[in-house]
């Protein structure tokens, strides 16, 4: 994913930089890197806005009726996702 299709997706669904952070559990400064160019976007990164245009995230429920959470990464050296479907 390259940084203007990063903001152009974060556009696109009327997500705020705070709002952007929360939903893919980074930081408000990242987000911006992110955008800029200054921080290169991971597979990880690009997968949980995927997720997040899905609507599989803590505070919605997605179409498919079950809810999932996005944590941290439980292996910061991989950035490997844990995510618990409920």
């Amino acid at each position: 994913m390259k940084p203007e299709q990063f903001k152009a997706w974060r556009k696109s669904l009327g997500l705020s930089l705070t709002q952007t952070a929360e939903r893919l559990g980074v930081t408000k400064r990242a987000i911006m890197m992110y955008q800029k160019g200054e921080r290169p976007i991971s597979k990880t990164v690009a997968l949980a806005c995927l997720a997040v245009e899905a609507g599989l995230t803590s505070d919605k429920t997605p179409t498919l009726g079950f809810k999932c959470r996005l944590h941290k990464p439980i292996n910061t050296s991989t950035k490997i996702l844990k995510i618990r479907f409920e």
